[in-house]
C-alpha cells in the first residue's frame, strides 16, 4: 500500500504530465525562497532560456528576463507586476489556495502570434 508521500508524489507527476500536454512550459515556483524549478519547456523556450532557467536563477530574475525578451514593450510593466511574487501570493490568498500552483505558458495564443516580443 502506498503511503501519503508516495501517493502525493505520483499525483504531482500525473498533474505535471497533464499540464505539459496543454501548455508549452510548466514551472514550479517556491514562493518562500523565490526558487524556480522548470518541469517542462518547449524547444523554443529551452533554446532561449533553458540553460539560465536550470542554473538556479531565482524566479523573479528569470521572470524579468522572460518579460524583457518576449513581452510587447507596452505590456512589460503590467506583466512584471502581475507575475511578481507578491502579486502571486496576493492572488493565492484571495483564492484561499494552499497547494503548489504551477506557472504555465500556453501552447496557443488566441488571435495573435508573438515573435521576439512583438505582436504580428
Amino acid at each position: 500500500m502506498l503511503n501519503y508521500s508516495e501517493n502525493s508524489s505520483r499525483r504531482d507527476r500525473e498533474i505535471i504530465e497533464i499540464l505539459a500536454s496543454e501548455y508549452t512550459s510548466v514551472y514550479y515556483i517556491d514562493l518562500t525562497t523565490d526558487g524556480l524549478t522548470p518541469y517542462t519547456m518547449n524547444a523554443e523556450t529551452e533554446s532561449e532560456f533553458g540553460q539560465i532557467f536550470n542554473s538556479g536563477i531565482s524566479y523573479s530574475e528569470a521572470f524579468k528576463l522572460y518579460v524583457e525578451k518576449l513581452i510587447f514593450p507596452k505590456d512589460k510593466e503590467m506583466m512584471l507586476m502581475a507575475g511578481s511574487i507578491d502579486s502571486i501570493k496576493r492572488e493565492l490568498r484571495q483564492e484561499d489556495i494552499h497547494h503548489p500552483v504551477p506557472v504555465l505558458e500556453r501552447k496557443v495564443f488566441r488571435d495573435e502570434v508573438r515573435q521576439g516580443g512583438r505582436r504580428i
